[in-house]
């Protein structure tokens, strides 16, 4: 059990997936920096497109909070033997490699504990109160996780909390490979590999977040917030608030979050 009077070294990570991915990530690491707890290091890993450009727009975006970023390359080249990319036709175009993403990075052994959030976010308070001694003794052990629920037993893969493992990081890479019949989604995703993984050896963390489906304005109507019932609005499905992301990343934010069903 780790002595919760001796903080953890903890790594609050997220990703830039592509040009259109930009914006999401440019606006996630403002809303992070403003509501982590200052002890935690702001990760972002990509895969090296408009690395220079990207660089500075997070960097500026989470100012004065400095984000680390990373390659996954490098994170990659930590997990050997390399396992191949997940190439099976349960996935989708380009999804097997933001699979990959997401689970190197259990890589990240230089940190007691890792929080993964996905960037399809909109913080309306902040979140990471739940993020407490429980947890951080739960997660002890690399084989357990913490996290937000999905649909009955199953938790969501865009907040989760756990211990870095490279043999961990190994496995779920070799079971990403293996077509799984969908947790709590019409297609694999690395929601399902973790699901599979994991198992019922989860911690609910209560009070965190709401998984919504996203809502566009009508024609010549505003949008305007949600029954926003969470402090973190997670919208799940295809459909996102592109708008409100770019809105977000220009102008620093909006006074209002993005309309939710």
């Amino acid at each position: 059990m780790p002595n919760c009077s001796s903080p953890l070294s903890v790594a609050l990570v997220f990703w830039v997936v592509g040009e259109l991915n930009v914006h999401q990530s440019v606006c996630a690491a403002r809303q992070y920096a403003l509501s982590a707890p200052a002890a935690w290091d702001l990760v972002a890993v990509h895969r090296g497109e408009g690395r220079g450009a990207v660089s500075r727009a997070v960097q500026e975006a989470a100012a004065p909070c400095a984000v680390r970023l990373l390659l996954a390359s490098e994170l990659q080249a930590r997990i050997t033997p390399l396992a191949p990319t997940p190439r099976a036709p349960q996935y989708r175009a380009q999804e097997a490699g933001v699979v990959r993403l997401k689970l190197i990075t259990w890589a990240l052994v230089e940190y007691d504990r890792v929080l993964i959030v996905d960037t399809d976010v909109y913080l309306h308070a902040p979140p990471f109160g739940p993020i407490g001694c429980a947890a951080l003794q739960y997660t002890e052990d690399v084989e357990r996780i913490a996290g937000v629920s999905a649909c009955g037993s199953a938790f969501n893969s865009g907040f989760l909390l756990f211990r870095p493992s490279l043999d961990v990081a190994r496995l779920l890479l070799k079971l990403a490979a293996v077509k799984l019949r969908g947790v709590c989604e019409m297609t694999q995703t690395d929601q399902t590999v973790l699901n599979v993984f994991f198992g019922n050896h989860w911690l609910r963390l209560e009070g965190v977040a709401q998984a919504v489906h996203y809502t566009a304005p009508r024609q010549g109507e505003a949008g305007r917030a949600g029954n926003y019932t969470q402090p973190l609005v997670h919208f799940v499905g295809q459909r996102k608030p592109f708008a409100w992301f770019k809105a977000c990343a220009r102008r620093g934010g909006a006074e209002a979050g993005p309309r939710v069903a």
